[in-house]
C-alpha cells in the first residue's frame, strides 16, 4: 500500500516494525491475558490453547515467532493472537507461580478471581525496557541514586569516568594490559 508513495521508505519502515515483533514471544503473549482491551473473545481462545498446550512439552517452538521476511508480514499479522499459544507460553505462569485456574473459567468473571487478580498484580508490577539504550539509561541511573545524592561527588564520578575512557577506549586485551603511565 505504502510502496505505491515511495519505495524505499516504506520497505525501511516495514523492516524496523519487523524488528519490534521480537517481543511476540510465546511466553510474552500470555501478558494479553491481563490486558482489558482484549476481547473476552480472544481472551477465550488463548485460555483453551494454553490449556491443552500446557501439557505437551516435547512441542518444539520458536523462541523468535517474527516473520523471516517481508512478503510473510501480513499472512503474520492475520493470525491473531490466539495462533501465537505454544506450550512455552505456560511458561509465564509457571515462572511468575500464577495459578492458572481462572483460565477455566469465562474471561468476564476473570476480574473477581483471586488468581486473576494475584497474576494481574505480579504482571503490573513487571519491570519492562524496551532495548539496549533504555537499559544502559535505567541502569546508570539507578546505579547514580545508590552510589551518592551529593551533586559534586557525581561530578567526580564522572570525571573518573570520562578519564577511565580516554585510557582504555576499547576493552580488548591490548588495550587492557597497556601500562600506565
Amino acid at each position: 500500500k505504502y510502496e505505491s508513495i515511495d519505495k524505499k521508505i516504506s520497505e525501511k519502515g516495514i523492516n524496523k516494525m519487523i524488528n519490534h515483533l521480537w517481543y511476540l514471544s510465546p511466553e510474552l503473549v500470555a501478558l494479553a491475558l491481563f490486558d482489558p482491551t482484549v476481547q473476552n473473545t480472544v481472551k477465550s481462545q488463548m485460555a483453551k490453547k494454553i490449556l491443552t498446550n500446557q501439557a505437551e512439552e516435547n512441542e518444539k517452538c520458536s523462541r523468535n515467532m517474527r516473520p523471516k521476511l517481508k512478503k510473510e508480514l501480513p499472512k503474520f499479522l492475520k493470525k491473531g493472537l490466539p495462533a501465537l499459544i505454544t506450550s512455552e507460553t505456560y511458561l509465564l505462569f509457571k515462572r511468575l507461580n500464577i495459578n492458572i485456574e481462572f483460565l477455566e473459567k469465562d474471561p468476564a468473571t476473570w476480574p473477581q478471581n483471586i488468581n486473576y487478580q494475584e497474576g494481574q498484580r505480579m504482571v503490573n508490577n513487571l519491570k519492562v525496557v524496551n532495548d539496549m539504550a533504555e537499559r544502559g539509561v535505567k541502569l546508570i541511573t539507578d546505579y547514580n541514586q545508590l552510589l551518592t545524592k551529593d551533586e559534586q561527588q557525581k561530578q567526580y564520578v564522572l570525571q573518573v569516568v570520562s578519564r577511565c575512557r580516554q585510557l582504555y577506549p576499547d576493552r580488548s586485551k591490548t588495550t587492557l594490559c597497556q601500562s600506565l603511565e
